[in-house]
């Protein structure tokens, strides 16, 4: 899992907010392990700021902005970096199951495909049937 963060400070009216996006790269097998701890900020992140989640195929990003009046910039950065070298121990915790998740997403885009196969089949099926039925139908005619 590769990890990057920008933080930027602005000030609105009489609020001091920080803007802090972490952008979590990881592969498919690792998302599997690390999705449920990617919505959990903590409760102080959570309580004193928003959050937005934007997650693509390998990527998460995690956007929030904090006031930081309410909560100091050092605490900030010291409950996220607890929070992602919770987030890493938990991925390393369970890196000996990386290669049966890789599996396990092996074979449910190889059922999709199956299914997909079938389907085509079933509907291949159909026209040979109806094909069937007309081509009885103009021979009981003549």
């Amino acid at each position: 899992m590769h990890i990057s963060k920008v933080k930027t400070i602005s000030e609105i009216g009489d609020k001091v907010l920080l803007d802090m996006v972490i952008k979590l790269e990881y592969s498919p097998a690792e998302q599997l392990i690390i999705q449920e701890a990617l919505k959990n900020l903590p409760p102080k992140i959570q309580e004193n700021g928003s959050l937005e989640i934007i997650t693509n195929e390998n990527q998460t990003q995690l956007k929030f902005f904090v006031d930081t009046q309410k909560i100091s910039e050092e605490e900030i950065s010291e409950i996220v970096n607890r929070w992602l070298n919770e987030l890493n121990f938990t991925l390393e915790e369970n890196k000996h199951f990386l290669p049966l998740m890789d599996e396990i997403l092996k074979l449910k885009k190889e059922v999709k495909e199956l299914n997909y196969r079938v389907k085509a089949l079933e509907s291949e099926n159909t026209l040979i049937k109806e094909a069937l039925i007309k081509k009885k139908i103009i021979k009981e005619e003549f």
